[in-house]
C-alpha cells in the first residue's frame, strides 16, 4: 500500500514538472478584437499624422483677393475662442456698473450759472398838489424810459381851530344866545343841532383866548381843531438795473419841488 502511494506521488510530481516546463503550449493566445467601422465613418487621425498627410499650401500671389486657408499648425497655435452662451443674471449684474460708468449721471454734469435778474428799485414820489405838477414829472420820466403810475390819495389837512358850545336842547340854546348878546359877546352862530359856534380861528393862540373869554362868562366852551379833505397825487415807479436813475439826476428832476419827497417801497 505504501508503495502504491509513493508511486502516485512520484507520478504526480513528474506530471507537474512536465506541465510546468511546457506551460506556454497550454496558455490561450489573447488576440485583440477590433471592431470594424462603417465605411461612411472617416478614420480618426492624430494631429501629427494629419500634418504629415496634408500637402503644403502654395503661397498666394500678390494681388489675389482670396486669403490662404490657415494651416493645421496655425490652428493648433491659435487660442481657443470661448463660446458665448446666453447671459446669466450674474453677468448682467457684473456688466451693469460698466454701463453706468459709461453714461454720466445728471448730478456729475456741472451746472451752468443761471443769469441773475436785474436789480429792482421801486419808489413812490409825492405828494403833488396839482395835476399840472405831476404831469410835468411824468413827461420827464418818460424821456428816460421810466413808466410811472399815478395814484390819488385823500389827504386830511388842518384848517384852523373851532371854539364852540356843545349841542343842547333848543330852549336852552336860545336862552344862552340871548345871554351872550346881553353880555356883549358877538360873532356867534346857532347851528341846526343846537350847538353854538363861537368862531373858527386859523391861529391856535387866538382860538385859546376866545375859549378862555367864554369860559370866564360861566359857559362850557370847547376848542377843537378842524380839518379839510383834499386830493393829492403820488407817482409809483420801478427802476431796473440797466435803467437806474442816479441821485444827481433825481436832484435835478425834483430840485424845483421842495415839498416833494422820494421814498423806497417794496416791489410786489
Amino acid at each position: 500500500m505504501k508503495i502504491i502511494i509513493l508511486l502516485l506521488c512520484a507520478g504526480n510530481l513528474a506530471a507537474f514538472g512536465w506541465l510546468y516546463t511546457h506551460r506556454a503550449d497550454y496558455q490561450p493566445q489573447q488576440t485583440a478584437q477590433v471592431n470594424q467601422l462603417p465605411p461612411n465613418i472617416e478614420k480618426l487621425l492624430l494631429l501629427s499624422e494629419r500634418v504629415e498627410s496634408e500637402p503644403v499650401s502654395t503661397p498666394v500671389k500678390q494681388g489675389q483677393d482670396k486669403a490662404a486657408p490657415a494651416t493645421a499648425a496655425e490652428e493648433s497655435s491659435a487660442e481657443p475662442i470661448a463660446e458665448t452662451g446666453p447671459s446669466t443674471p450674474e453677468d448682467q449684474v457684473d456688466d451693469a456698473p460698466t454701463a453706468a460708468a459709461a453714461t454720466p449721471e445728471p448730478g456729475d454734469v456741472p451746472e451752468q450759472p443761471q443769469p441773475q435778474p436785474p436789480a429792482r428799485l421801486c419808489q413812490t414820489i409825492g405828494p403833488f398838489i396839482t395835476q399840472a405838477n405831476i404831469d410835468t414829472l411824468v413827461s420827464e420820466l418818460k424821456d428816460l424810459d421810466i413808466v410811472a403810475e399815478q395814484r390819488t390819495v385823500q389827504l386830511q389837512e388842518p384848517s384852523g381851530c373851532w371854539v364852540y358850545l356843545p349841542a343842547m336842547p333848543n330852549d336852552e340854546a336860545r336862552r344862552i344866545v340871548d345871554e351872550l348878546a346881553d353880555k356883549g359877546v358877538k360873532d356867534y352862530f346857532l347851528g341846526r343841532q343846537n350847538f353854538i359856534s363861537l368862531g373858527i380861528f386859523s391861529d391856535l393862540r387866538t382860538a385859546e383866548a376866545r375859549m378862555q373869554e367864554i369860559t370866564a362868562l360861566g359857559y362850557d366852551a370847547r376848542l377843537e381843531p378842524r380839518y379839510q379833505t383834499r386830493e393829492v397825487y403820488w407817482l409809483d415807479l420801478e427802476e431796473q438795473g440797466d435803467r437806474l436813475i442816479s441821485d444827481n439826476r433825481w436832484q435835478a428832476l425834483l430840485g424845483q419841488r421842495a415839498d416833494i419827497r422820494r421814498q423806497t417801497v417794496a416791489c410786489e
